[in-house]
């Protein structure tokens, strides 16, 4: 992914470039406020990181001359810069990010509620089966009942005849 911080000097050539007919290289940007941040030492090395991305995206034609690097628009600079340039691709790639996060939030809060669920389910089949024993047993006690009623009625049916 593109670093927030190079988007700025990234589109700054991309714009010099196609404003400029001829090469460009580290000089013209030295006194830009990116380099400015940057070790002497290391503007060079760091202007040679931003061709290298530049190539990458296959927006330049790279010059090496006399150990001065340099670089000029291509086929592809000027519809790049149209195209919303390396801004829009930094965009484009945060929304990305964003929707993958979504994504990975959304995912991560149904593996918690499947979670949940088969917890219950759990508690739930517990509960079942406690309740199976308790409806055998009670129907066992039901059928006792209904047995011993229908020995009273019998009993009751054999003493009023006997009555009569």
């Amino acid at each position: 992914m593109l670093d927030k911080k190079d988007i700025s000097i990234l589109d700054n050539i991309i714009d010099k470039l196609i404003s400029t007919t001829g090469a460009i290289n580290y000089r013209l940007f030295s006194k830009h406020e990116h380099f400015t941040k940057i070790n002497p030492r290391d503007k060079v090395d760091e202007f040679q990181r931003l061709i290298d991305i530049l190539r990458k995206y296959d927006l330049v034609h790279f010059h090496y001359a006399n150990i001065v690097s340099s670089i000029t628009a291509n086929q592809n600079t000027r519809n790049f810069k149209e195209n919303g340039g390396f801004s829009k691709i930094y965009q484009d790639e945060l929304n990305r990010i964003e929707k993958e996060n979504v994504r990975e939030q959304i995912e991560l809060d149904l593996a918690k509620s499947n979670l949940e669920a088969n917890e219950l389910n759990k508690s739930i089949a517990a509960k079942n089966e406690i309740d199976k024993k308790k409806n055998r047993t009670e129907r066992i006690i039901n059928i006792y009942i209904g047995v011993l009623n229908l020995i009273l009625l019998v009993v009751q049916v054999l003493l009023s005849l006997c009555k009569s």
